[in-house]
């Protein structure tokens, strides 16, 4: 449902670039996504809202390991995103939109036209809202997967 869902990437690449998606959609409106490195350092989860104060914010100046879009709800903080198991970010408003964009999750981009990305991608999940035990439990588990295949970043 639109307040229960996650999206993750595994990140092999440390790369920056303006307004890359390493994982999402966009209807125009409305988005889904993940950027983990732009320019300005910056990562940032989108679910449903372009608004700045309903999507999650934060400095990140290595883009390699394992990111989780995490939503539970419209309130505030509803909206997180994590590195490598542990909460990085959270939205600082409720959210007040929330329609989904009716379109394809792209993995390296954000549409099939526009904000391509670069990175090495490891491993692509999506599923529903997960509690913050089981958002480590996955990041572990992805980790032993890329660790037991000798590519593992964290």
């Amino acid at each position: 449902t639109q307040n229960n869902n996650h999206i993750g990437f595994y990140s092999r690449t440390n790369t920056a670039a303006a307004l890359r998606a390493s994982m999402g959609c966009f209807n125009g409106t409305n988005t889904l996504a993940m950027q983990l490195k732009i320019a300005g350092n910056l990562a940032r989860g989108f679910n449903n809202s372009l608004t700045a104060t309903q999507y999650t914010n934060v400095s990140n100046t290595d883009s390699s390991g394992f990111y989780l879009v995490n939503k539970t709800s419209s309130a505030i903080g509803g909206l997180v995103m994590d590195k490598n198991g542990t909460q990085i970010a959270s939205n600082s408003a409720a959210i007040t939109t929330n329609a989904y964009a009716n379109t394809n999750v792209i993995i390296s981009a954000l549409s099939t036209s526009s904000s391509f990305d670069d990175k090495e991608c490891a491993g692509a999940l999506i599923g529903l809202g997960l509690n913050s035990t089981k958002r480590g439990q996955i990041s572990s588990m992805i980790n032993a997967l890329n660790t037991s295949l000798s590519r593992n970043v964290y």
